[in-house]
């Protein structure tokens, strides 16, 4: 059970920091198409490079003090977000990098890592309920719609 709430909360929080972007970046640099491509873009980057090195770590060292070190990082990241996500904002944005630039750098400064800690959740938790390399598909399955 511990697994299917773990992975239903990853996911629920990696949408809640992607709609949390928007309203942090577009005082900076506007609520514009190039805004919202730079978020999309940096969660789908961070979340395929999340499910990759999940994978890998999950196939060399599975277990639950390594899933658990994960969150906690992650976790962390978005809790101290409020003190740093200013600074970096103002910064970028003072360097006039433009409609395209500016937005891409400052979700990718900000979202990148703490979106590939949470795509490596989902991976490592695979490996962790899967008992059988024959139903792995239908584990992953499960784990994602709660069953």
């Amino acid at each position: 059970m511990f697994l299917y709430l773990v992975v239903f909360i990853t996911g629920l929080s990696t949408m809640s920091a992607e709609i949390l972007a928007s309203r942090i970046l577009a005082p900076y640099f506007g609520n514009t198409v190039f805004l919202w491509g730079s978020i999309i873009s940096t969660f789908l980057i961070g979340l395929s490079l999340g499910y990759y090195i999940g994978g890998i770590i999950a196939d060399k060292q599975p277990s639950y003090s390594i899933l658990s070190a994960v969150l906690f990082m992650s976790a962390w990241l978005f809790l101290l977000f409020p003190l740093y996500s200013k600074v970096v904002n103002n910064v970028i944005f003072d360097l006039n990098l433009g409609l395209k630039a500016g937005p891409l750098l400052a979700s990718l400064s900000q979202f990148l890592l703490p979106t590939i800690l949470l795509g490596m959740i989902s991976p490592y938790s695979v490996k962790l309920k899967t008992r059988a390399l024959a139903v792995v598909g239908s584990t992953a399955g499960r784990l994602y719609v709660g069953r």
